[in-house]
């Protein structure tokens, strides 16, 4: 399974076009401190409360620098839920 998901991946190539940020969802390994994303350029939101995962934005070309982290386990596009 890769690291970042497709949805992700298409979020990427518009944002480089754009130059903009993109808002992620990052699962990190069980036990993981959400500083080991302090050198890739996110800029985390907020921290999950049951799940070790963080949510923030981060540049499309550093996108890449957090899926290489051998702590973070998956990188997914934060988009809006809407209930039915």
């Amino acid at each position: 399974m890769p690291k970042i998901s497709p949805e992700l991946m298409t979020r990427i190539e518009s944002a480089r076009a754009e130059t903009q940020e993109i808002p992620v969802i990052v699962t990190l390994a069980p036990g993981t401190d959400a500083a080991v994303l302090d050198s890739t350029g996110i800029k985390v939101g907020r921290g999950m409360e049951n799940i070790p995962a963080v949510a923030g934005s981060v540049a499309a070309e550093d996108v890449a620098k957090l899926a290489e982290l051998t702590e973070v386990v998956r990188v997914e596009y934060d988009g809006e839920m809407h209930a039915l």
